[in-house]
């Protein structure tokens, strides 16, 4: 360790000249930074399962890492599918509408029978005249169609429209629905049966008196078939899928369905819909906390916004922990929660302060949920853990002080995990298990806070409570020499030192 920290001087000698004022400018130029090297670090695929999208060919073989049971809402989706499909409509009957519009028909024909044959009416007042008739509509070209027939010919067409009318609807049982009677005009009237006798054109005019007079009797109540549907679709329950560890979800080359996605996500193989609009998403997401990070400090912390090497340190803080975040969370999914993101939170709190260390680790927590499928249980647990550390090492200045800051952890962290990971079947072990990973956790975040924190507050030029009490420890060679020949000096300067402390004490400032 002692050759460690010998290092730690020649680094900051070569660092100093960087220190320096950012001009206000450059908040823009730090953002970038800090937010390409975030939204790098969420976006570029660590693996190549990163790599697979729905309905694309897989890249790789992927087989389970564990065990999992769940709802799968794909699988439960299709399920309410099929049942809305199977659902019959529901329609509201009109009696009689078939026989009413068979009427009308006969009746229309009459009528344009009378006026083809009335002698009293020239040929331009028949055609006037059949124009005139409200139903069937008829246009002059059609009336002029009409009374080129002879009689022979126009009672063949009144005999085959009226046969061709009753035959449709025999073969529908004398009823029609609206879908229906727009199946009849489009592919069944095209091709029905006539007599051979009967011309092209006389088949136009008998399939267009035909479809003119069908009506559908059968009208859909929407509202009622709404409902039946909302009945069907609340009976459909949950689907459950199981996957066995070492099972091969998808394989090389296979396309990849909803469903194996769906699989791959719950085991934390993949994450959200994949493809650019994802890489997309969390390039955006990596630079709005880089831009929300850089503005609070930039606005609440102007002396270490101003050291450059301090900045530096806490952009590398940050990624660093992502980039862990992005390798282990996916590899912890039982247990995630093991993650030490504490010891950002205790390293930016000893070696900046308490509203520095609480913001980024805000802003880290929801980043790192985001490698999780239980993303909000996951953040918010890493944020409570992270907290913990923060409140109770801003007034750790000694080295076994850090036991307590990891205690706090690891009970904050293990209630949280409690709340969140422990479910209606739990046992003793499951609750014994929380416990020690949430231990292992403040243990972690501990050990890597104290094995980091002197040359990270060497590195970033930032003298640390620590330091001054190792100053100030009777053991250190310049207040030997002092004690020894100048004791009265020493003696006077441990009073005035000991009043200074009292009085920092007494109105709440750092005694160190």
């Amino acid at each position: 360790m002692q050759r460690y920290l010998a290092i730690g001087p020649r680094i900051w000698a070569t660092l100093r000249p960087m220190q320096f004022h950012l001009p206000h400018r450059n908040v823009l130029v730090f953002s970038i930074v800090l937010g390409v090297l975030l939204g790098g670090i969420l976006a570029v695929p660590l693996s190549r399962a990163s790599l697979i999208v729905v309905g694309q060919p897989s890249p790789t073989t992927l087989p389970a890492p564990s065990s999992i049971t769940f709802d799968s809402e794909v699988r439960t989706r299709m399920a309410q599918t099929a049942a809305e499909s199977a659902v019959q409509p529901v329609y509201v009957t009109t009696p009689g509408v078939a026989r009413q519009q068979r009427r009308a028909l006969v009746e229309a024909l009459a009528q344009i029978d009378e006026r083809r044959s009335d002698p009293t009416l020239q040929a331009e007042d028949k055609q006037r005249a059949l124009t005139n008739l409200s139903a069937p509509t008829i246009t002059p070209t059609l009336a002029t169609t009409l009374l080129s027939f002879n009689d022979d010919e126009w009672q063949r067409i009144m005999n085959e429209s009226t046969r061709v009318y009753d035959t449709v609807l025999r073969q529908r049982n004398d009823t029609l629905t609206e879908a229906e009677l727009i199946e009849v005009r489009e592919r069944v009237l095209p091709y029905s049966s006539v007599l051979p006798t009967v011309t092209p054109q006389q088949r136009e005019v008998i399939l267009y008196f035909v479809s003119s007079f069908l009506r559908a009797d059968r009208i859909l109540d929407q509202e009622a078939t709404e409902q039946r549907r909302a009945a069907v679709l609340a009976a459909v329950a949950p689907v459950q899928v199981s996957v066995v560890r070492g099972e091969n979800i998808v394989r090389r080359g296979d396309i990849v369905n909803e469903v194996d996605f769906e699989k791959l996500t719950k085991l934390g193989l993949v994450r959200g819909a994949g493809g650019w609009i994802t890489t997309l998403q969390m390039l955006v997401l990596g630079g709005l906390v880089a831009w929300l990070f850089t503005t609070y400090m930039r606005n609440s912390h102007e002396a270490i916004w101003q050291n450059h090497r301090a900045l530096l340190i806490i952009t590398a803080m940050l990624s660093i922990a992502l980039l862990a975040g992005r390798f282990l969370i996916p590899a912890w999914q039982d247990a995630p929660y093991a993650f030490p993101l504490a010891t950002v939170s205790i390293l930016l709190t000893v070696l900046f302060n308490g509203p520095i260390a609480l913001v980024a680790t805000l802003a880290l927590a929801p980043l790192l949920g985001l490698q999780h499928e239980q993303s909000t249980a996951l953040s918010i647990t890493l944020a409570l853990g992270g907290a913990a550390g923060i409140f109770t090492a801003q007034r750790a200045n000694r080295t076994t002080q850090f036991a307590w800051v990891s205690l706090s952890v690891a009970c904050v962290t293990a209630l949280a995990a409690i709340v969140f990971w422990l479910g209606p079947d739990a046992d003793t072990n499951t609750i014994v298990q929380i416990i020690l990973i949430s231990l292992l956790n403040g243990a972690l975040s501990g050990v890597l806070a104290i094995g980091s924190y002197h040359v990270l507050g060497r590195l970033s030029g930032v003298v640390t409570p620590l330091e001054l009490m190792e100053l100030a420890h009777p053991n250190q060679p310049l207040l030997r020499r002092l004690m020894r020949e100048a004791p009265g000096t020493y003696h006077h300067s441990m009073v005035v030192g000991n009043l200074a402390e009292v009085a920092a004490e007494n109105i709440g400032a750092d005694p160190l």
